[in-house]
C-alpha cells in the first residue's frame, strides 16, 4: 500500500470517527430537550440512541440517569449515576448520588461500594467520609466509623460529622471524647435534635442526670415540644434521680403524642413495677402486648406485676405464654427451666447468686485479660449466694467449688481458651436461681516497642556524629509497637509525641553539657518496654575545618502530603537527590522535615531552630523549602500540610521567616532556596548581578555577610516534577571545582528555566536584613 492510499483510509477513518462523535451529541442534544420539557422516556429513548453510538458518551449516561430519577425509578438512576462517574462525570455528584439511592432502598452493600470507588478518586470528599462513617456504623464496624468521622472533620468542621464521631466513639467507650464531639456538634448546630439526645443518654450512663435533663429540656424548649425521644430520655433521668412524679409524667406525654410506640409503654410499665404501681403496670404491659404480642420481657414482668396484687392465675397465664415463646426460640434450658419453676411455685423469691472474678484482672469495659498466643486462662474468684450454691459453670463445664471458713464458695480453674473469644459463667443455687456472667477474652501483646532514630542518623554501632562546639541536639524518632505508646523518654526529657496515634513520631531537644551518650526508652499501654543507648562522638569537626563558611547547616523543607492542597510526588525523590548531592559538600548537618504543619513551621524556625543555631554556633545557614507556595495580597507565603485553601490566615508567612532570622545571631550567610509557586514575590529586593564572576578564591566574599534567596518562580505556578530543582541538584553533583558560588548556580538555574518553561526564577538579596555582598560558598569537602 503506497503513502498516499494510507493517508486516505485514515482521513477517511478520522472524518467518520468524528461524524460518530456529532452524531452521539446530536442525540444528547434532542434527548436534554426532551428531559427539560418533562418527557422522560422520550429522553431516555434519545440517550440510549447517543449510547448506540459512543457507549463512552458521559453526558448521555448522565442525563439518563436523571431522566430515571425524574420517573421515581431511584434504583436505575442509581445504576446509571455509578455508570456516569465511571465515564467520566462528576465523581462527587455521582457516586454520591448513587450511593444516597442504594442506601435509600436498604441495599448497603452497593451503596458502600459506591463510596468506595469514589474514596478512590477523592479520598478527601468530606460527604464520602461521612458515608462511610454511617454505613460502618450500622454494620456494627463502630472503630472504622469513628476513624471516617476523624477523617471528615479534617476536611469540614461540621455538626454531623462531630455527631458521627460521637456515636461511634460512645459504642467504643471513648466516653470523653463522644461527650466533646456532642457539645462541638451542638455548638455548631444549635437546632441538631440527635445531638442533644445522645449526648443526654451518655450523660445519663456517667450519672450526670441534671446535665442530661437539661439536654432533653433544650430539644423540647428550641426544637420540638413533641420530640418523644427527648421525653422519654428525660423520664429515665428523672427516674434514676428518683423523681418518679417527673419520670412518669414525661413518658405519659410521650405516650399522648405517639400512642402506637409499645416501647414507651414498656418503659411506663417498667417505672411503674419500680414505684410499686403494680396495677399501672400490668396495664401498660397489656398496652404494650396489644401493639406487639410477642414481648417476652412483657409477659415476665405482667405475671410479676400480678403476684405482687394476688392475681396468681393471671401469672400463671403470663409464665405460660413465656415458655412457649422460649420454646421457640433458641434459649437456654436455664431459661426454660427459670419459667417452669415459676409457674410451679409462684410464691417463691428468686434470689441470684453473685460472681466475682479476683484473677486474670478485668479491663476497663469488663473483659478478661490474657497474653497473646496463651492457650488457656487461670480464673480464680468467688460465688456468692443466700441458700447455697447447687452448681457452678464455666462455658457450662462443671466447676468444682470449696467452701471457705468465711463461707464463700471459691473457686479455681484453668480453661482452654485457643479459638474462643468468650468466657461465661454461671452459678446456680438450691432453687435454681441462675446467675450468669458473660466477658470476652482481651489478648495483649507482650512485645516490646522498636526505637527508631531518623535525625540524627545513628550508624550500625548506634553512634551519633557530634560537631565541635555542639551544645544542644535536636532528636527525631519514630516507635513502632502493636499498641499505644504510654511515655516515650530521652534521659530525663519526656519526649513530644501524639498519645493516640499508632507508630508516633516524636521529637526532643538535650543539652550535650557532660554527655557521653543519651538513652532512649519506649513503653507501651501494657508495659512493654525497650530501652536503647546511643554513643555521642564528636568526629564532625572535620566538616568545618578549613573551611572559610564556618560551621555550616542545612535545613530541608518537605511538604508533600497536603490535606487540602494536590498532594505533591516529586520532591520527595527530589529532596533524596538534594542530600546525595550536598553530601558533597562542607555541610556539618543536614536536617531534613517533612510534612509540617503551620504550627510545627512557626516553633520550629522561631524557636527550635533558632537555639539549636545559636547553641551550636553556626555561621552559615541554607534552607531548601520544596511544597505549594501562595501570594495572597503581595505577600509571599509557604503553605503548611494543614492549610485550608482560600484561608489565607492557614498558610506560613514568609515574613515570619524573615523575622526569626533576626534571632539568629551566630550568622554570617543565610541563603534561602524555594521551590514554591507564587512565594517569591517581595521576598528579594534585587538581583545580585556585581557577583555574577564570584570566585572561590575571593576570600571577602566569603567573610561578607549575605542574606541570599533563590526562588523558582515569580508569580507564576510551578510544576510538581521540577525541573528547578534538578538543574539546581545537577549543579552541585556535576561541579568540578572545590567549591562553588549559589551565584553560579543561579544562571545555571535562570538560564535552563528561561530556555524550558515559563516560570522566572528570582534570585536576590532578603529585603530588610543585613547583607555587606558576600556570597553563599559550598565548599567541597
Amino acid at each position: 500500500m503506497n503513502t498516499r492510499n494510507l493517508i486516505t483510509i485514515l482521513i477517511f477513518v478520522g472524518s467518520s470517527l468524528s461524524v460518530l462523535s456529532q452524531n452521539a451529541k446530536l442525540f444528547v442534544k434532542s434527548g436534554e430537550q426532551f428531559l427539560n420539557n418533562g418527557m422522560y422516556k422520550a429522553a431516555i429513548e434519545e440517550f440510549d440512541k447517543a449510547l448506540s453510538v459512543d457507549s463512552t458518551e458521559a453526558r448521555a449516561i448522565y442525563l439518563k440517569a436523571t431522566s430515571f430519577l425524574m420517573l421515581k425509578d431511584t434504583l436505575t438512576a442509581a445504576y446509571y449515576y455509578k455508570k456516569s462517574a465511571k465515564a467520566g462525570s462528576d465523581p462527587d455528584e455521582c457516586y454520591l448520588k448513587a450511593a444516597t439511592f442504594y442506601y435509600d432502598k436498604g441495599m448497603i452493600k452497593q451503596a458502600n461500594e459506591c463510596i468506595n470507588e469514589g474514596l478512590k478518586v477523592r479520598p478527601k470528599n468530606f460527604d464520602f467520609l461521612l458515608f462511610k462513617s454511617k454505613i460502618s456504623y450500622e454494620r456494627g464496624e463502630y472503630n472504622n466509623a469513628f476513624l471516617f468521622a476523624l477523617e471528615a472533620l479534617k476536611i469540614k468542621d461540621m455538626a454531623i460529622g462531630y455527631y458521627y464521631s460521637g456515636i461511634s466513639a460512645y459504642k467504643l467507650g471513648k466516653i470523653e471524647q463522644a461527650e466533646k464531639d456532642f457539645e462541638k456538634a451542638i455548638g455548631r448546630d444549635g437546632k441538631f435534635a440527635d445531638s442533644y439526645l445522645e449526648l443526654a443518654k451518655l450523660q445519663i450512663e456517667q450519672k450526670k442526670f441534671d446535665y442530661a435533663i437539661d439536654n432533653c429540656s433544650m430539644v423540647l424548649l428550641l426544637i420540638n415540644p413533641e420530640n418523644t425521644d427527648a421525653l422519654f430520655i428525660r423520664s429515665r433521668a428523672y427516674r434514676a434521680q428518683n423523681l418518679p412524679e417527673q419520670a412518669l409524667s414525661d413518658v405519659s406525654k410521650a405516650i399522648s403524642i405517639n400512642k402506637n410506640n409499645w416501647q414507651l409503654y414498656m418503659c411506663r410499665a417498667q417505672y411503674n413495677i419500680d414505684y410499686a404501681h403494680y396495677s399501672d403496670a400490668i396495664n401498660d404491659y397489656t398496652l404494650a402486648l396489644n401493639l406487639n404480642d410477642t414481648l417476652t420481657t412483657a409477659y415476665k414482668n405482667r405475671a410479676y406485676a400480678n403476684e405482687q396484687v394476688g392475681n396468681l392465675a393471671d401469672a400463671r397465664k403470663d409464665y405460660q405464654k413465656l415458655l412457649v415463646f422460649l420454646e421457640k426460640k433458641k434459649t437456654t434450658e436455664v431459661q426454660k427451666q427459670f419459667v417452669q419453676q415459676k409457674i410451679f411455685d409462684l410464691g417463691k423469691e428468686a434470689n441470684k447468686p453473685s460472681i466475682e472474678i479476683s484473677q486474670p484482672q478485668l479491663t476497663e469495659n469488663q473483659s478478661l485479660k490474657i497474653i497473646e498466643g496463651n492457650d488457656s486462662i487461670s480464673i480464680e474468684g468467688i460465688v456468692k449466694d443466700e441458700s447455697g450454691l447447687k452448681a457452678f459453670k464455666i462455658n457450662n463445664i462443671q466447676i468444682q467449688t470449696t467452701k471457705s471458713e468465711d463461707g464463700m464458695n471459691r473457686f479455681k480453674a484453668k480453661f482452654p481458651v485457643k479459638n474462643i473469644s468468650m468466657i461465661t459463667l454461671s452459678a446456680t443455687d438450691v432453687y435454681d436461681n441462675i446467675q450468669t456472667a458473660s466477658y470476652a477474652i482481651a489478648r495483649i501483646e507482650i512485645q516490646p516497642p522498636v526505637i527508631t532514630l531518623t535525625n540524627p542518623a545513628a550508624g550500625p554501632d548506634y553512634t551519633i556524629q557530634l560537631e565541635t562546639g555542639d551544645k544542644k541536639i535536636y532528636l527525631e524518632g519514630q516507635i513502632l509497637d502493636k499498641s499505644l505508646i504510654k511515655e516515650i523518654k530521652v534521659d530525663e526529657v519526656n519526649a513530644s509525641y501524639i498519645t493516640d496515634n499508632y507508630n508516633p513520631r516524636f521529637i526532643a531537644t538535650l543539652d550535650l553539657l557532660n554527655r557521653r551518650d543519651i538513652t532512649i526508652s519506649a513503653t507501651d499501654i501494657f508495659g512493654n518496654k525497650t530501652v536503647q543507648s546511643f554513643k555521642l562522638a564528636p568526629n564532625g569537626q572535620l566538616l568545618s575545618q578549613n573551611n572559610p563558611m564556618g560551621k555550616t547547616w542545612a535545613i530541608i523543607i518537605e511538604n508533600t502530603e497536603y490535606k487540602d492542597f494536590q498532594t505533591l510526588v516529586s520532591p520527595v525523590s527530589d529532596m533524596a537527590s538534594l542530600e546525595e548531592a550536598l553530601g558533597k559538600y562542607k555541610i556539618s548537618k543536614i536536617l531534613h522535615k517533612k510534612n509540617m504543619t503551620k504550627r510545627e513551621m512557626e516553633k520550629f524556625f522561631s524557636i527550635d531552630l533558632r537555639d539549636l543555631i545559636v547553641s551550636n554556633n553556626v555561621n552559615s545557614l541554607f534552607i531548601w523549602y520544596a511544597g505549594h507556595g501562595k501570594n495572597e495580597n503581595n505577600t509571599g507565603y509557604w503553605i503548611p500540610v494543614d492549610a485550608k485553601i482560600n484561608d489565607e490566615y492557614s498558610y506560613y508567612n514568609i515574613n515570619a521567616l524573615k523575622a526569626s532570622f533576626y534571632s539568629y545571631t551566630s550568622l554570617t550567610h543565610i541563603l534561602v532556596v524555594s521551590d514554591a509557586c507564587q512565594a517569591g514575590e517581595n521576598f528579594s529586593v534585587a538581583m545580585r548581578g556585581d557577583n555574577s564572576l564570584a570566585s572561590c578564591s575571593d576570600a571577602a566574599l566569603m567573610s561578607q555577610k549575605s542574606a541570599m534567596v533563590l526562588t523558582s518562580s515569580y508569580k507564576e505556578p510551578a510544576m510538581d516534577n521540577s525541573l528547578f530543582t534538578q538543574t539546581f541538584i545537577q549543579a552541585l553533583k556535576n561541579n568540578p571545582a572545590d567549591c562553588i558560588p549559589i551565584d553560579a548556580i543561579a544562571e545555571q538555574v535562570s538560564l535552563v528555566m528561561y530556555k524550558n518553561t515559563s516560570q522566572k526564577p528570582v534570585f536576590g538579596r532578603i529585603s530588610g536584613l543585613e547583607d555587606k555582598n558576600g556570597t553563599f560558598f559550598f565548599i567541597g569537602r
